[in-house]
């Protein structure tokens, strides 16, 4: 099979970088945020993972999006 046709920035039609193949396809990581900002829990392989594991933690808080200091967050650690 043919490798998909890239433009000039290196992404393809889907608007990714990844070849038509989920093989290809770079997988998402998340991490978690603790309530001062703090990112050191290691990745998770889905945003639920990281959210079981922070409830484990931390079952006192709950999520806080605005990041406020009340609660820990998620955020997306990168692409492998």
């Amino acid at each position: 099979m043919a490798k998909p046709e890239l433009d000039e920035t290196g992404m393809n039609a889907s608007g990714t970088c990844a070849g038509a193949s989920t093989k290809e396809a770079h997988s998402v990581r998340y991490e978690l945020i603790d309530k001062n900002g703090m990112s050191s829990f290691g990745s998770f392989a889905t945003a639920t993972d990281a959210v079981l594991y922070a409830q484990r933690l931390w079952p006192d808080q709950e999520q806080d999006p605005k990041r406020t200091g009340r609660g820990w967050d998620i955020q997306v650690a990168g692409a492998e």
